[in-house]
């Protein structure tokens, strides 16, 4: 009877620190997360933290996927659990008899080869160095949030998006129509609700010097010739080629 109470205790928990949104687990992070950054993800019984150790420069822009997400009774009992105590908090009016709920928008790395391409780079040299030493890092890959209305009139108002950096070195996303930029948005912590986060691969060309092939959902394998991680001996041997 104890071992099914503490498992469904454990169960209760883990679902606490997560919530569905359009049949997709989210994380739902203590800390402040932003999409594109890497760091790692530390979660006990009671809480989930995603730390950021680094902020890739970005030249290229990195096209996103964006889409608009009623709220659901569950989705809005999360947002208010996560910021019971945050006085920075957007407020969230929702009510379950409503037919028009209020929404939020999921952002998603589309673009993952340019996203890993951009690692790959020298600007990026001690992020790459960073991850080759470990397979513990993981990427924001994408995040929910609830927009202002005026953000979300941006967002219905335009057809492509972008994570770019600013001026400042921060991420922004970069709002374009019919190929014309249109503005930019920036994604406020206090406003995001949950987070998916996603691992790195990793594949050797002809000389045997490694680089990052491709980016994939965390639990999920790499595919083909890639890996989780730089094996020894092949990144001993392409040392020696270099």
């Amino acid at each position: 009877m104890k071992k099914i109470t503490s498992g469904l205790l454990l169960v209760f928990l883990i679902a606490c620190q997560s919530v569905k949104i359009n049949k997709e687990n989210y994380d739902v992070s203590n800390s402040i997360v932003e999409l594109g950054s890497i760091g790692s993800v530390k979660s006990s019984f009671t809480k989930n933290t995603f730390e950021s150790n680094a902020f890739p420069v970005l030249e290229n822009k990195i096209r996103l996927t964006v889409e608009i997400v009623p709220f659901s009774k569950k989705t809005a009992k999360s947002y208010f659990k996560k910021n019971k105590y945050n006085q920075n908090a957007a407020k969230l009016n929702y009510v379950d008899s409503l037919d028009v709920k209020p929404e939020m928008m999921v952002l998603k790395i589309a673009d993952k080869l340019g996203y890993v391409t951009e690692l790959n780079e020298s600007y990026n040299e001690k992020i790459f160095n960073l991850l080759s030493n470990s397979s513990d890092f993981r990427v924001v890959s994408s995040v929910a949030v609830f927009p202002s209305n005026e953000e979300l009139m941006k967002i219905k108002q335009s057809d492509a998006y972008y994570l770019v950096n600013n001026q400042d070195k921060k991420y922004t996303v970069a709002l374009y129509n019919e190929g014309k930029k249109t503005g930019t948005l920036e994604l406020k912590p206090e406003r995001i609700l949950g987070y998916q986060s996603g691992s790195f691969c990793w594949s050797s060309n002809a000389k045997g010097k490694w680089y990052v092939a491709d980016m994939v959902n965390s639990g999920s394998s790499c595919q083909g010739k890639s890996f989780s991680k730089i094996k020894e001996d092949k990144r001993e041997e392409s040392l020696f080629k270099m």
